[in-house]
């Protein structure tokens, strides 16, 4: 039989990737299907499950035992977790686009902005970064070089000096983490990619703010590109 834990956590991920997917729609209420049944979840678990999806603002819990599925809109969307489902969903690519579209709003801004504003410890921090993802590179890609990679963009975030763009450090960060996991991420490493990290922290060092902000536009095409390019191949081998 599952452990209780365990059936929660199975649970939240089963009803998650059902929301996700449209198997219900706008108001249904949530019931154990056949996946929940299968892994044999406790009612204590499924309440559990239906807490956590409360949080995540996928469902509006009326009573312990009932929860209705909430639009859209509603969810926490940068949570990992939502990101994770949608980009192991038919909404994959849709769920890369959206997430491009957020960092080139954002990134670039904030790069323009920390190369004004970044103090010299965090000059520093960066450039360690984006050192630590070159010496770290081999031909395989390594989670060393993926955590490295988003700790950058998280500093560059919290080096604007804008406290909002900050805020969304620690999500961008984890929305960044997920495309291991997914395998989102191709297995040998461009060089020059990683060195455009390590150009755009030498431009906010340098006070370069237009070219902080034109670099960094470039990391983040490219890094819609490629995971674009590796949930096809995805599709491919399915």
């Amino acid at each position: 039989m599952t452990s209780p834990e365990s059936s929660h956590e199975q649970v939240v991920d089963i009803w998650g990737m059902a929301i996700v997917n449209g198997d219900y729609s706008i108001g249904d209420k949530l019931a154990p299907n056949d996946q929940v049944t299968a892994v044999d979840a406790s009612a204590s678990a499924a309440h559990e499950a239906i807490m956590v999806l409360n949080a995540l603002g996928m469902v509006s819990s009326r009573t312990q035992a009932e929860a209705v599925v909430n639009d859209g809109g509603r969810w926490n969307s940068l949570d990992p977790r939502i990101i994770a489902w949608r980009m192991r969903s038919r909404h994959g690519a849709d769920q890369i686009r959206w997430l491009a579209q957020l960092r080139s709003a954002i990134e670039p801004m904030a790069a323009a902005l920390a190369a004004r504003n970044a103090t010299p410890d965090e000059c520093a921090h960066l450039s360690g970064l984006a050192g630590e993802m070159i010496t770290s590179w081999q031909v395989d890609l390594n989670p060393g070089l993926v955590a490295a990679n988003a700790a950058f963009h998280r500093a560059i975030l919290e080096a604007s000096g804008n406290p909002m763009f900050a805020s969304l450090g620690r999500s961008l960060e984890s929305a960044l983490l997920v495309r291991l996991p997914e395998g989102l991420l191709p297995r040998h490493v461009n060089q020059r990619t990683l060195r455009l990290h390590d150009d755009v922290a030498a431009a906010i060092a340098d006070r370069d703010a237009a070219g902080a902000e034109m670099i960094l536009r470039m990391v983040v095409g490219q890094s819609e590109a490629v995971a674009l390019a590796a949930l096809a191949a995805q599709a491919e081998d399915n």
